[in-house]
């Protein structure tokens, strides 16, 4: 795929990539928030199933501390070759409002 290419489909998905970032960063989601982070692990779990990925919903297992949220692996299958590894986290770092 050429780079005029990716533009396009960008442009093309431009709205709702908006939009499903204006309801990810509109939930209070601090580091100690479970309820906050799990609302977007909700929602980006509910992305990856749209797309076909497959999921796997890992909750907390600190025997210690405070509960954190779950823990998303989403994982699509590729026609083979080389492997890409993405990650990310899913709490911000403000206190919750």
């Amino acid at each position: 795929m050429d780079v005029l290419a990716i533009r396009d489909l960008a442009a093309a998905h431009h709205e709702g990539y908006v939009a499903s970032l204006r309801a990810m960063v509109d939930i209070d989601s601090g580091t100690f928030n479970r309820a906050g982070v799990n609302r977007i692990a909700d929602l980006c779990e509910a992305r990856f199933r749209e797309h076909g990925w497959d999921v796997e919903r890992i909750g907390d297992v600190a025997a210690t501390g405070p509960e954190l949220g779950d823990t998303v692996v989403g994982t699509i299958r590729g026609a083979g070759g080389a492997r890409v590894l993405m990650i990310g986290h899913m709490d911000t770092v403000f206190d919750d409002a």
